[in-house]
């Protein structure tokens, strides 16, 4: 487990907490900190590197995953649309494939789009 957490998870988390609270968030960004997380991770798990880092490796791990993820998505364009457009979308996506209410109706509006 104590080798598993740098490798994944860090790097969920930082995805997971840019995408909430930066607008500016990217997919593009998301999967650089998904590489870069992990490659760090295993560079200073193989490289002779003091134990100490070796043993903590959740933290540079982090911080490279954060830093890959804000220089991507700095350098990629923002998304057209609002989380809110995407939500409702999504939403009336689901309902067709339940087969909610008018759900056939709001999906089709919507790829007219």
């Amino acid at each position: 487990m104590k080798e598993f957490l740098p490798l994944t998870m860090s790097g969920l988390g930082v995805i997971i907490l840019l995408g909430r609270f930066w607008r500016r968030a990217t997919w593009q960004g998301a999967l650089a900190a998904l590489i870069a997380t992990p490659a760090v991770s295993l560079a200073l798990k193989f490289l002779p590197v003091s134990r100490q880092i070796h043993e903590n490796a959740i933290i540079p791990a982090t911080v490279a995953g954060l830093l890959a993820h804000l220089l991507v998505s700095g350098l990629t364009p923002a998304s057209a649309r609002r989380f809110e457009e995407v939500a409702v979308i999504l939403d009336r996506e689901r309902q067709a494939i339940e087969g909610g209410p008018g759900a056939a109706k709001g999906l089709t509006a919507e790829v007219a789009k």
